[in-house]
């Protein structure tokens, strides 16, 4: 589940109901719930190696969509990319990029021992004086990430975001984690659901 809590106490909090499948080397499924209002809207993406295929209620199945995953990572909060980038290298910033990363503490994540690591997630900035004389270069602070990764299996647990420019704060926890487990080659094969 993704839960975005903004700085601004009178915007609401918005909660994303996730799922995530993979079977390697390159079968993943996304889906999510978007819940607006007494509508809930269900999303689903599938990456089978070669193509991107997408679902969006009602009945609007796409298949060879490039830009799927971009657009289900924002509708999603950002879950769409985080584990799915760091499995299928399909994506923009995966959490291997982080910068300045430190251990911050050994904690719990509902029970589970964990080591919290934290991390800047930056781009390169170049200031010219005048174009196209670099002046200077450095980078600038998009986002701080902590990671909430399982001491027994490494296995992240829960990523919290914090935006630099408005302070909100977006948790992203993953529960019932099957490690192994077999799943039905029907999960992996686009169509309306």
């Amino acid at each position: 589940m993704v839960e975005v809590t903004p700085k601004d106490a009178q915007k609401p909090i918005t909660r994303i109901q996730f799922d995530t499948y993979f079977v390697r080397p390159d079968l993943l499924r996304f889906e999510w719930v978007e819940q607006s209002n007494s509508d809930a809207t269900r999303n689903i993406v599938w990456l089978n190696g070669k193509e991107i295929s997408t679902y969006q209620a009602p009945n609007v199945l796409k298949r060879g969509e490039p830009s799927g995953l971009v657009a289900a990572t924002v509708q999603s909060e950002g879950a769409a990319q985080s584990i799915p980038r760091l499995l299928t290298g399909v994506g923009g910033f995966a959490l291997t990029d982080l910068d300045e990363l430190t251990l911050q503490q050994e904690g719990q994540f509902e029970g589970r021992s964990c080591y919290v690591i934290k991390g800047k997630h930056q781009v390169p900035t170049t200031t010219y004086a005048p174009y196209p004389k670099v002046q200077s270069t450095g980078k600038e602070e998009l986002a701080s990430i902590e990671l909430w990764i399982d001491k027994s299996n490494y296995v992240i647990l829960k990523i919290r975001t914090t935006i630099t420019f408005d302070s909100t704060v977006i948790e992203e926890s993953h529960r019932a984690i099957k490690l192994n487990a077999s799943i039905p080659d029907e999960i992996f094969k686009p169509k309306y659901q």
